[in-house]
């Protein structure tokens, strides 16, 4: 008779481990699919630098079979989403500094003063409102001729590449 029998069912502090262990593994779980989305967001932009960097091949060597190589030169700091047959659909058009500050991250856009393709990269850190930027420019390749000795003067040639470059955007002030 000195004996409790059990009746069914959770106990509280049963329920409470429970619950710690459920919240633990949806924290781990909701870490790891923002983490794979982050790596999706990135291998996507890296695709599209890459078909841009093929495109704006593709318009130099045309250029060069034309043996134009002033318009060459003129490729040098232009949108090099204009070379592409259709923007890509998160494409927020040539922007100023201004407006550029508003666009939101998973997003490209065309800096006009800067003349920066730009992609807001979507945070890893959720507790964080800070955006990262990467940005990218078309810059000319041309060598400077004081660089080559006259015996070995290299032929006039052209060219340009799709580089990333450091965020020419003022910072603002340390407070």
């Amino acid at each position: 008779m000195g004996t409790l029998r059990r009746r069914g069912g959770f106990s509280l502090f049963e329920f409470a481990i429970v619950v710690v262990v459920f919240g633990l593994v949806m924290m781990v779980l909701l870490q790891r699919a923002s983490f794979y989305g982050n790596e999706g967001d990135k291998a996507a932009m890296q695709a599209l630098v890459t078909n841009m960097r093929s495109a704006l091949k593709s318009r130099e060597m045309a250029l060069q079979v034309r043996g134009d190589s002033a318009e060459i030169d003129k490729l040098a700091g232009v949108n090099p989403i204009a070379l592409l047959q259709r923007p890509p659909e998160n494409y927020r058009g040539e922007l100023g500094p201004t407006a550029g500050k508003d666009v939101k991250p998973g997003n490209w856009y065309f800096d006009v003063v800067q003349h920066q393709l730009i992609y807001v990269l979507i945070s890893n850190n959720v507790s964080c409102n800070a955006t990262e930027r990467i940005c990218f420019k078309v810059e000319s390749l041309r060598l400077s001729p004081k660089n080559a000795s006259a015996k070995s003067a290299p032929a006039d040639v052209a060219g340009v590449a799709l580089n990333q470059v450091q965020n020419e955007s003022p910072k603002p002030p340390l407070r």
